[in-house]
């Protein structure tokens, strides 16, 4: 047996981890390929959902936090939408990162196999009149993640996610620029 000290983090380096899963189907059997890493910061608008007092009986004590209370915002969903082009049944879920325990988790969550990816965030010129952008220049953003291997590597060898964002929308790119793949 033995003993660990576990401190609580300063507030302002506490994140919310969230975990992509990748879910395939094989021969009519739908299973976890890999997933991906992300980590945000704390915000005034990205922080866990208030609870009233009186939901708070055992069983929310028991599964504190429970995933509808994790925020969910333009970026989370600009991520999940672009994973599920290819992976439809790809899954999401968050984790509190509050604590030296919760390091070590997320360490071990990281402690696999993995292959080299990519996510690319490109404008979307959709629905929009495109004579009024001739001449004027757009970001599209491309970063690298690591796919970690729950099957067989080669399932999840040189994977690209696109996500596309209204071009109207330029400061989505400062919130993009925030989120850190680990």
């Amino acid at each position: 047996m033995r003993e660990n000290i576990i401190s609580f983090l300063p507030v302002e380096k506490m994140r919310i981890v969230k975990k992509v899963t990748l879910v395939a189907k094989f021969k009519e059997q739908e299973f976890s390929i890999g997933y991906f890493l992300y980590k945000r910061n704390f915000s005034g608008n990205y922080k866990m959902l208030e609870v009233a007092e009186e939901e708070k009986d055992f069983s929310y004590s028991f599964e504190y936090p429970q995933e509808r209370l994790f925020p969910v915002d333009e970026i989370d969903n600009l991520i999940l939408q672009s994973v599920r082009t290819k992976y439809p049944k790809a899954d999401i879920r968050s984790y509190l990162i509050t604590s030296t325990l919760d390091q070590e988790n997320l360490v071990r969550m990281k402690d696999r196999p993995f292959e080299n990816g990519e996510f690319v965030f490109h404008p979307s010129f959709a629905s929009v009149d495109i004579n009024k952008f001739v001449g004027k220049e757009f970001i599209q953003l491309v970063t690298d993640i690591k796919v970690y291997s729950v099957y067989k590597k080669e399932e999840i060898k040189d994977l690209t996610f696109v996500g596309y964002f209204d071009v109207r929308n330029q400061q989505i790119l400062d919130k993009i620029r925030e989120v850190q793949f680990l």
